[in-house]
């Protein structure tokens, strides 16, 4: 039987065993407030539903992934260069005589350039993402534990304090009760003492016994508030009336009668000790993670990319080297990537 179910049996024997009390909220009723309103059960819910994020992301890893980037670059440089030529010297009658001129050149050049690539890789081998997978299923099943657990715990609560509260109320109907009687024998003792049949410390004992009646009613009203207080604690609202058990309520004797069998069933379906397990598989996964790292890795990667550059060239008129320098270019790559860790400190 798992927690659900004896969440529901639970609460369906209490509401069966409720007396029928107009406006009155049975146990069934005031676990459904406490469900929804109790701060542990609320936080115990958060970190159930983020544990649970844990199997998407580690098949995330898994999936193929997408990258692109494109970039735009426009450069305008332009300068000037000196440099130094042999010419014919002019002043004498020897042709191989030649002399040197320094000259200079201005440069100028505009360019655009146009890039973009996209790049998607597969991870066919990383022992990290198969061990973060399995540790997945175990954070999950955990937090799965642990929410049951803390559902049976706010069951034991909210029925302690329900008893509690109805406890209370039985002890201050006791108490108006009882100062209801001691009131009447305190008038009988004085009528008594008028017409000469008691001595006067009997009288004076009435009237102690009737403050300490009023002292035990106060003391119930306090109680009783300070238990609707607690219940109010976890469901957030306050219950006028809350019924009580029938007289019909059936008290059976456990089953198993065995006290090893108990122990037994306890080891194999206490859910603390089944999160403490699963608790322990996460950290060996921790463990078998972090020494893959020593292990190689294996990606299928998949590349394109294109380029386009408009380019102008200007230097001094020369030709061949002024004008139009336009290029442009497409790429396309498959890489099975082999990574092999060989040293790291």
């Amino acid at each position: 039987m798992n927690t659900r179910q004896i969440v529901k049996s639970i609460l369906l024997a209490a509401s069966l065993a409720a007396t029928p009390f107009a406006q009155a909220s049975d146990l069934a009723e005031v676990y459904q407030k406490a469900l929804q309103n109790d701060p542990q059960i609320r936080e115990a819910e958060a970190l159930r539903l983020a544990a649970l994020e844990a199997k998407p992301q580690a098949l995330a890893t898994l999936l193929p992934q997408v990258t692109g980037d494109a970039s735009y670059n426009t450069t305008e440089p332009s300068g000037s260069s000196s440099f130094v030529s042999l010419v014919p010297d002019a002043s004498t009658p020897d042709p191989d005589d030649l002399k040197p001129v320094i000259g200079s050149r201005d440069s100028s050049a505009d360019s655009e350039t146009t890039r973009w690539a996209l790049e998607l890789r597969q991870s066919v081998f990383r022992w990290q993402n198969w061990v973060a997978l399995k540790r997945a299923d175990s954070q999950v099943a955990q937090a799965e534990a642990d929410y049951a657990a803390a559902q049976q715990e706010l069951i034991l609560r909210t029925a302690q304090r329900y008893f509690d509260t109805l406890a209370a109320r039985d002890t201050l109907d006791a108490a108006l009760a009882a100062q209801e009687a001691i009131s009447r024998q305190l008038e009988q003792s004085e009528k008594r003492f008028e017409v000469g049949l008691i001595a006067i410390t009997d009288v004076q004992e009435a009237r102690a016994a009737r403050d300490t009646a009023n002292a035990a009613v106060i003391l119930g009203k306090r109680t009783l508030a300070t238990q609707q207080e607690r219940l109010r604690e976890l469901t957030g609202e306050t219950f006028a009336e809350l019924k009580g058990p029938g007289d019909d309520l059936p008290l059976l004797g456990p089953n198993p009668a065995n006290e090893d069998d108990w122990v037994k069933l306890a080891m194999e379906q206490n859910l603390s000790l089944i999160s403490s397990r699963l608790a322990a598989d996460i950290s060996r996964s921790n463990i078998s993670s972090e020494n893959g790292g020593h292990l190689p890795t294996l990606d299928l990667v998949l590349t394109r990319s294109s380029y386009d550059t408009k380019a102008t060239r200007d230097l001094d008129g020369i030709p061949g080297v002024s004008g139009n320098a336009d290029s442009d270019g497409d790429d396309k790559q498959v890489l099975l990537q082999f990574t092999v860790p060989i040293y790291s400190g």
